[in-house]
């Protein structure tokens, strides 16, 4: 009788796991999907033309200088993590657009390989990190 009692406990038990396991992956796969579609939905991105940062530059930790383009006017501010303030208006003539560090291929190996060679130019020869 004891015997019966535990070889049903047991077997009760390993389903309750393993529905448990299923429900839990479930809802994972589900909370992934959602996150997916509401972040391609449109809903999270800013629906503007008129305000849009050009450039940024890091002075130190929480310390910035941003170009932003509002409407036609360009505007230079510095930022900390305390308040932003207006260093001085832009005209587009000032500016330089052009694209000087942009890489193409964002993928680890070509990033990695094209510091590798800057750091070969740079010193002459092959050294280590």
């Amino acid at each position: 009788m004891l015997s019966l009692i535990t070889k049903y406990s047991t077997f009760t038990g390993i389903f309750k796991l393993i529905v448990l396991i299923i429900i839990f992956v479930a809802i994972l796969f589900l909370s992934y999907v959602v996150t997916k579609w509401y972040a391609n939905s449109g809903l999270v991105k800013n629906k503007t033309n008129n305000i849009s940062i050009i450039e940024n530059f890091q002075l130190s930790p929480g310390k910035t200088i941003s170009i932003i383009r509002i409407g036609e006017k360009y505007v230079a501010v510095a930022q900390s993590k305390e308040k932003i303030v207006k260093l001085t208006e832009l005209t587009k003539d000032q500016l330089d657009f052009n694209e000087k560090n942009e890489i193409q291929d964002t993928s680890f190996k070509a990033v990695f390989s094209s510091l590798m060679k800057e750091r070969k130019k740079s010193t002459g020869k092959d050294k280590h990190f």
